[in-house]
């Protein structure tokens, strides 16, 4: 509804937009840019209507075929006990006695009345020996005239809804988000963008993104872990990077890079005396240490969740799928492992939990987690060049990332002891170990 009015202008005509909070708009704003990516043009908004302007008129006469007879023991007087009756005034210039030409009894309600009623009859003589027969006539109050909204608009200040309803979108988002994807340069493209607090909008590598929405009943991100994606809106652009890297891909994977991940896991504990542990902990521990090896492949693809182009876009000419069988079957086969090891892991951890570990053996940098939101890694535009002038390799971009963001192999490398328990609970940071204690706990 919100991206209908505002593809159509419609916000200053309608009264109620101004109570929309801004995030709303936030959504309908990316709701519109995705329906004009996919060439889907919002409904027609309607201009809208004074409703009492469509109530029936009340008919101006409404008198019955039968007149009632005021002397009539059986009629049921209409006129009500407050009201007053003025009585027919004599004519001064006529007869002694005369009655007017047109006989009108108005009756004067002490409360306003929307409708006046109003008693007339035509008097043939003056000695009529019957009561003088009177009929009820509904005279409608006019209406009051309503301003039309219909007019040209175009001469609305800039302090109107429209535009402060961009400039509020405007405040959430960072100076490049404000601009479209087309606009931006080559120098745009590179740049990695750090959202200030309160921004909810911002680029990386010239993609727009986002906070990763909440899934199931996680509304954050596991600690240690950023917490951003791509919005859908400018995900195909991340998606058409991934075509000219996708046989190097094919060749990184073959070094299985998650095995050499897990070779170098973090083998002492932050936190935890040996001491501490019984046998039985530490049994568990290898337990789930040895679940962790069997499916290290999962989580260093989890953590390094490339956006792969498996089908053709919806406006591409070459709608071939034959040549996106390779990526087709990579990203079906990670989405199967994803699965799996994701969707069962929060479940394992509550029943090592209930055998008696420790839960907080588990925000040990050496006791792995895999994260509940998957941790996008952007490839860069085809203009980033390195510093030779040259197109950066798939696993040149891939150190990058690790190097900037060390959770991606779960602190094995290119970070420190700091790093690796600075996403720790204050609490438990407050136990940590000496590095001679540390040494104690390592484990084989």
């Amino acid at each position: 509804m919100l991206a209908a009015m505002m593809y159509h202008r419609k916000l200053d005509d309608t009264p109620w937009a101004k109570y929309v909070p801004t995030s709303y708009y936030l959504m309908a704003d990316v709701l519109l840019e995705s329906w004009l990516e996919r060439g889907k043009e919002p409904a027609e908004w309607p201009d809208l209507r004074n409703l009492t302007d469509d109530l029936p008129d009340i008919s101006d006469s409404s008198s019955s075929e039968e007149e009632d007879n005021l002397e009539d023991p059986d009629f049921d007087n209409p006129v009500p006990e407050s009201t007053e009756v003025d009585p027919p005034q004599a004519d001064t210039t006529g007869g002694e006695g005369s009655p007017p030409d047109s006989d009108v009894l108005i009756l004067r309600s002490k409360r306003k009345l929307k409708v006046q009623r109003v008693y007339s009859s035509s008097d043939t003589s003056e000695n009529s020996d019957t009561a003088p027969s009177k009929k009820l006539v509904y005279t409608p109050s006019p209406k009051r005239p309503r301003p039309s909204r219909a007019g040209d608009r175009s001469g609305k200040k800039s302090g109107s809804l429209r535009s402060k309803t961009r400039s509020s979108l405007d405040r959430v988002r960072s100076p490049l988000a404000r601009k479209s994807f087309e606009d931006l340069g080559p120098t745009e493209l590179a740049v990695i963008e750090v959202p200030d607090r309160g921004i909810l909008s911002w680029r990386r590598r010239g993609i727009l993104t986002q906070y990763t929405p909440r899934k199931g009943d996680h509304e954050d991100q596991t600690p240690g872990f950023p917490g951003y994606s791509p919005q859908k809106t400018e995900i195909r652009y991340l998606a058409q990077r991934w075509t000219p890297f996708e046989g190097a891909y094919v060749m990184l994977r073959a070094k299985k890079p998650w095995d050499e991940m897990f070779e170098n896991w973090v083998k002492v504990l932050y936190f935890h005396r040996r001491a501490d542990l019984s046998a039985k902990v530490w049994n568990l521990l290898d337990e789930y240490l040895e679940y962790v090896r069997d499916h290290a492949e999962a989580f260093w693809e989890v953590l390094h969740w490339f956006t792969i182009k498996y089908k053709p876009e919806w406006d591409e000419e070459d709608g071939d799928l034959d040549k996106y069988s390779v990526s087709a079957k990579l990203h079906r086969e990670r989405a199967a492992r994803h699965e799996s090891v994701g969707r069962s892991m929060g479940a394992r951890i509550r029943k090592f939990i209930s055998k008696g570990v420790p839960a907080s053996l588990f925000e040990e940098p050496g006791v792995w987690t895999y994260p509940v939101k998957i941790y996008h890694l952007y490839l860069v535009d085809e203009s980033t060049l390195n510093a030779n002038g040259e197109p950066y390799s798939l696993e040149k971009q891939v150190t990058m990332a690790e190097m900037a963001e060390p959770g991606r192999t779960q602190w094995t490398k290119y970070c420190t002891d700091a790093d690796r328990v600075a996403h720790v609970s204050n609490e438990l940071r407050l136990k940590m170990l000496s590095p001679e204690e540390c040494k104690k706990t390592q484990s084989h």
